[in-house]
């Protein structure tokens, strides 16, 4: 049956989409191929964004979870006093958040500029207030990234929506296609 010829495509991936796509276009000879190229190719642009909104909520997720390791490592290396004296460990894990050339302009959204860490050298002892303001903009940082996380998890949302929508809309016009064809066959034969 017509309204089944979607799924197949709908389960492909975006380059086995693109050479069915370039493969029928130049043949296309019939509405029910235009639409599957029409439908083809909307999908193929929402499996792409999706897939680069996935990419970019688990690399938040990620960075996320390191600032949060942070935090906790530095609530638990503080002292009654509310200093904390900086160790290797403590140092890697500041130096791992920083922004840097070498990372693209994306995976620099997701780390922190040096001038929002004041960090210290391995030995040296942030005061209480240092301290309290270190954790401050680690948690600026966290709140920030989550708020982001959440705004790409709807654009995900929508997407998939959109995804399901264009699926639903294929599926009706090919049946339609179909029973309008049957309905012109049957009145061809005279029945």
């Amino acid at each position: 049956m017509p309204g089944n010829d979607i799924d197949p495509i709908l389960n492909m991936t975006t380059h086995e989409t693109v050479e069915s796509s370039s493969s029928t276009s130049s043949s296309s000879s019939s509405v029910e191929e235009l639409v599957r190229d029409i439908l083809i190719l909307k999908l193929m642009r929402l499996v792409d964004a999706s897939k680069e909104d996935t990419e970019t909520l688990n690399a938040m997720y990620g960075q996320i979870d390191v600032l949060s390791e942070l935090v906790a490592k530095i609530n638990a290396m503080t002292d009654k006093d509310g200093k904390v004296k900086v160790d290797d460990e403590l140092f890697s894990m500041l130096n791992a958040v920083l922004t840097s050339d070498d990372l693209t302009d994306q995976q620099n959204d997701l780390k922190m500029s040096p001038d929002s860490l004041n960090i210290l050298e391995v030995g040296k002892t942030y005061k209480s207030d240092d301290r309290q303001r270190l954790l401050e903009n680690l948690n600026m940082k966290i709140k920030s990234l989550t708020t982001k996380t959440e705004t790409k998890f709807l654009d995900l949302s929508q997407g998939y929506s959109e995804k399901l929508e264009a699926q639903q809309v294929g599926r009706q016009i090919i049946n339609n296609l179909d029973n309008m064809m049957k309905s012109l066959l049957r009145g061809i034969a005279g029945r």
